[in-house]
Parts: C-alpha cells; structure tokens; sequence
C-alpha cells in the first residue's frame, strides 16, 4: 500500500509506502513463516517512522490467526493492517490499495489445506460497516470516516 498528499502542519508533499507480507507456504517438515516479504530483501522503516513522516495513523498491524491454511504444518500467517489519517481537516490524501492473491486460494500441499486470500477493504470507522471492496486494486480518497483495512 502506498499513501501521497501534503502535510496539513507544513505543506510539504509525501509518499509514504508500507510493504505488508504474506505467509510462506508450510514445508514437509515444518510450519512457514508468517508476514514475510520474499523472495526478495525489500523492508520498510518501522512503523512508528511511518506515521512520523504522514499524516496516517496506523491502528492495528497483526498476524491474521488460521489465515495460513490448516495441516500437519501449517502456513505461514498473513498480515492485517487497519491504518486512517490522523486529522480530517487538511488536504486531500490518496492511498493505492494493491492486495496479491485476491480469489486465488494457494493449495496446500502433503494434505494441507489453503491459505486465506487478499483482501482490500474500506469500512467506516463510526459503524464498522464496509464501504468498499478494493478488489485487485484501488486508488482511495481517505476522509476521516474512512479505515483502511488490507
């Protein structure tokens, strides 16, 4: 995911992104890791810089239970992500919402069974209610109902 806009305290424009990894599928022998970005070395800065340099708050980053896919050794967890701006006032925001694997079910092999798919999401803060279904991808103007969940 991605954000850009201008700093409501100094003007300046940012782009702001936050790589989230899904889980590595189980081997033969043992479970796979969860929220891992692979088969590459990219990293994003720790979240707390993050929101330092945006105007983006991030609420909640946690491994999704069960979302690797049941078995002898399971899959590795995904990652859920629930992110807002910080202030309504101020200008606009847009966030590139871009989940990988959306309605494609990674089988399990040795017996297991398939991990949970992709999801972006918008669901209002004030009744929880979605939204907006992002579906493979989505440009998103984020107001200060909105809560970005991936």
């Amino acid at each position: 995911m991605s954000f850009y806009g201008k700093s409501m305290e100094t003007g300046a424009l940012f782009y702001e992104l936050l790589l989230l990894g899904g889980g590595q599928g189980a081997s033969q022998t043992k479970d796979g890791k969860s929220s891992l970005l692979w088969p590459t070395s990219a990293a994003t800065s720790s979240l707390e810089m993050f929101e330092t340099r945006s105007p983006i708050v991030i609420w909640e980053k946690s491994l999704m239970t069960d979302s690797g896919g049941a078995g002898e050794n399971r899959g590795g967890l995904g990652v859920r992500v629930r992110i807002s701006r910080r202030n309504a006032e101020g200008h606009p925001i847009k966030a590139i919402v871009s989940p990988e694997g959306v309605d494609l079910p990674v089988e399990g092999l040795f017996g297991g069974k398939p991990g949970k798919t992709a999801t972006g999401i918008i669901r209002s803060k004030a009744s929880g209610e979605m939204t907006m279904d992002c579906g493979t991808g989505a440009i998103v103007d984020l107001i200060d109902t909105d809560a970005l969940w991936n």
